[in-house]
């Protein structure tokens, strides 16, 4: 609930301070007082846009705050204010501050925290609802329309099946977009495969860039290399050469009467033989491998060459091909998965939609129905508020299957029309603000108080065109409203007024430097009767009129409808 109310330099407001009481509270006076200025004042805390003439008239700064009972635990607005981070501590009343400068720019706070305006809007929707000329109403928020059909209606019963189904559906949509995009997934891994393909072709091995360095480099010595083999295997292998040298030696010494002391040697020898003749045999091998393949060089070269084309083309080193091949393999295996959970997500994300889809249709044949029956219901509520003949229609409007929302998969516009023969048209481009604010009265009537579990509403010309029979049917239903809540009404009506628990007289007074100071004091029982006096009988007031004033809040107070 409001607990208190402070207005600094607010159109012809100086300062005023306002602790309104709970439950039903009333606010007379003068026509031209400025009653309604205190409901402008509460919207622009609230976050509307302040008017020229509002802020003009202030030499210094505008200043609205008010202090609201602190939220209830679990409630929307206890969890918007955690979740960013505005929460008072525990016990603490709930702080809402806006300054503007005459420009209207300004800042805005809760809780000491400077916020954004935008943030002071979403934090009031939840605190209250005003219902005037100059504020917006609720009733124009699709939301808010939504809200009061469900509220009056069985939709509060599909509605948390419906919710439930669409977070599912838009926790399944949000994994698969943390997936990559299906085309460019699909380009990825023809690009990647080419890259495999291209490798795999060329088959590098590890070591292999090493070992052709090496063969390079003995290639293009060729000659030299040829000259020192055919050298060593001329000592090797020519007439008399070490060979055959070492062969008549092992065998003179083998024919020696000491053969069995030199035994060892000769052994040594032999192996020594056998051993330079493999070498020989080695070296001739080589040497004709060398000979008979002259390409053997350009072959080294070209594939050194291929290696390096390749490694440049894939942004690598030439070494790191085999590497390079093995990590696409693994990537390749990695989007096959990926493309294997998509497809499984994508199975999921459609059995989603179709429970959705379900769920919504359930929602809105249930609306359906609703919306015909709160309409006529409406309809009565409002000839006894004063509009004879209304038309008024809910108009169910279908959205997008395609585009599933937290709420259903419906729009509700309210159509009305105060004259039979005119054809109902959105509130928005046809009501008064005193027709508005009745509509929304007999809407909160009929939808079982409101669709939010808001604190606080106000009213203001919700008695406009009206005459003391309506007047009074519409402070039995402010009445009722206000037996879990606070509800503020602007009015003239003194058949209103008599039905409020609580009653302030808004009154105007000039100061001696010239300004108008306006300020509201609540009244006493005899007060009461003095006002309501003022309000039954004008200029003069007599014993009669005071009578009548009497017997109107005896009657009237705390009556039911």
């Amino acid at each position: 609930m409001l607990r208190r109310l402070l207005i600094r330099n607010y159109a012809l407001i100086e300062h005023l301070e306002l602790e309104p009481e709970e439950g039903f509270t009333v606010l007379t006076g003068e026509t031209g007082v400025g009653k309604s200025i205190l409901v402008g004042a509460l919207g622009l805390l609230l976050g509307e846009q302040p008017g020229r003439d509002t802020l003009g008239a202030a030499p210094d700064h505008t200043e609205v705050s008010a202090e609201f009972a602190p939220p209830g635990a679990d409630t929307p607005l206890h969890q918007l204010l955690g979740a960013r981070d505005l929460q008072p501590a525990p016990g603490d009343a709930l702080l809402l501050r806006r300054i503007l400068n005459p420009r209207g720019r300004g800042r805005a706070y809760v809780n000491a925290v400077p916020i954004p305006l935008q943030v002071l809007r979403e934090v009031g929707a939840h605190l209250a609802d005003l219902q005037g000329q100059h504020v917006q109403h609720s009733l124009r928020r699709p939301e808010i329309r939504l809200a009061l059909l469900d509220a009056g209606g069985d939709g509060q019963k599909e509605l948390p099946r419906v919710r439930a189904a669409y977070l599912k559906w838009k926790k399944a949509r949000r994994d698969l977009r943390e997936l990559k995009n299906p085309d460019d997934s699909a380009g990825m891994e023809t690009g990647l495969r080419e890259q495999l393909e291209e490798l795999t072709a060329l088959a590098p091995k590890p070591d292999e860039l090493e070992k052709l360095f090496r063969q390079q480099a003995l290639l293009a010595g060729a000659e030299s290399v040829l000259e020192t083999c055919g050298a060593a295997l001329e000592t090797l292998e020519a007439e008399d050469a070490l060979l055959e040298r070492l062969h008549r030696m092992r065998e003179a010494l083998r024919e020696l009467p000491a053969d069995d002391t030199l035994g060892n040697s000769v052994r040594l020898m032999e192996e020594a033989h056998i051993l330079l003749r493999e070498a020989a045999s080695d070296l001739r091998r080589f040497t004709n491998d060398l000979e008979n393949d002259p390409q053997q060089l350009q072959q080294v070269e070209t594939r050194l060459e291929e290696l390096h084309r390749v490694a440049r083309k894939q942004n690598t080193s030439p070494e790191r091909l085999p590497e390079r091949r093995n990590a696409l393999e693994q990537r390749l295996r990695e989007l096959g998965a990926a493309g294997r959970r998509r497809a499984a997500l994508q199975k999921h994300l459609r059995a989603l939609h179709a429970s959705y889809l379900e769920a919504a249709a359930a929602l809105s044949a249930r609306r359906r129905k609703d919306g015909v029956r709160l309409a006529r219901e409406a309809r009565k509520y409002l000839a006894r508020l004063g509009i004879p003949r209304p038309r008024f229609l809910m108009e169910i409007q279908e959205l997008s299957p395609e585009s599933p929302q937290r709420n259903g998969l419906q729009r509700v516009a309210f159509l009305f029309s105060a004259n039979p023969d005119h054809d109902p048209a959105p509130l928005e481009h046809l009501a008064s603000g005193g027709e508005l604010s009745r509509i929304c009265l007999a809407l909160l009537t009929v939808c079982g108080g409101h669709g939010r579990d808001l604190p606080l509403l106000v009213f203001d010309e919700v008695d406009a065109g009206v005459g003391g029979a309506a007047g009074e049917r519409i402070g039995h239903l402010l009445s009722d409203l206000a037996g879990n809540r606070q509800v503020l009404c602007v009015t003239h009506l003194p058949q209103l007024a008599a039905c409020a628990r609580n009653h302030y007289r808004v009154c105007k007074e000039q100061q001696a430097n010239g300004r108008t100071r306006i300020h509201a004091e609540p009244l006493s029982p005899a007060q009461r009767i003095e006002e309501l006096a003022r309000m039954l009988g004008g200029l003069k007031i007599t014993s009669k009129t005071r009578a009548h004033a009497e017997e109107l809040l005896t009657t009237l107070g705390g009556a039911t409808p």
